[in-house]
């Protein structure tokens, strides 16, 4: 439903530059920003968060056969319709059938449903590949600032190469840089576990269980 509000008549900034996508010239295009036309709006992006939430207390991967034919099903439809209009199927930004920036509703339902085939096929290799997991995890722990860092590899590159990057160029780029990542996260979960995004994250959220904490504590 969250990511149906893509569809909305609300100017998602869909026809922006990048510039107009992260820049705000006061209060109110700075909440519009932050909740439909920015970079990473909560609109539609709460969805991510949502599908978050319903793995959370799933471990089992109960529905591995489900999540696989919807996942496939959402490629083949997007798939088909790139062949049909003779569009390219997923750009960052621009004229495709999934765009990034904005996020349009078929880059969401893709992503999320891809997201939980993953999960819940590694739910079933997970006796079968516990040492692959193992080498995995540290990198799994750093997945923000590994995002973060890319991204940021990513706009260097493309602010200073005078043509811009295909998507399978980024793509390669992006794979190699998760791959170079696998290895150093070892290294920085082992000497600097706490030098990370998710480590500042995990301190905020630890503040505001504090004050509740005491809060119910004043209560009763």
């Amino acid at each position: 439903l969250v990511a149906l509000s893509s569809l909305l008549p609300l100017d998602f900034g869909v026809s922006w530059s990048w510039g107009e996508l992260v820049y705000s010239s006061g209060g109110t295009e700075w909440l519009a920003r932050l909740f439909l036309n920015g970079t990473y709006p909560l609109l539609p992006w709460w969805s991510f968060f949502l599908a978050g939430g319903l793995l959370q207390d799933d471990n089992e991967g109960s529905d591995l056969r489900i999540s696989g034919c919807t996942a496939l099903s959402v490629l083949a439809v997007t798939g088909g319709f790139a062949l049909i209009s003779g569009s390219q199927w997923a750009l960052t930004s621009g004229d495709a059938v999934l765009t990034f920036f904005p996020s349009n509703l078929w880059f969401v339902l893709t992503a999320a449903t891809w997201s939980h085939f993953i999960w819940y096929s590694a739910c079933h290799m997970r006796q079968r590949a516990e040492r692959l997991f193992a080498i995995l995890a540290p990198a799994g722990a750093l997945s923000l600032s590994i995002y973060v860092i890319h991204f940021s590899i990513l706009r260097l590159i493309v602010e200073y190469r005078p043509e811009s990057l295909s998507i399978e160029v980024s793509f390669v780029m992006t794979l190699i840089h998760t791959a170079i990542w696998i290895p150093l996260a070892f290294f920085h979960q082992k000497y600097i576990p706490n030098f990370s995004l998710e480590s500042i994250s995990h301190i905020l959220v630890s503040f505001g269980q504090g004050d509740d904490e005491r809060a119910n504590a004043e209560q009763e």
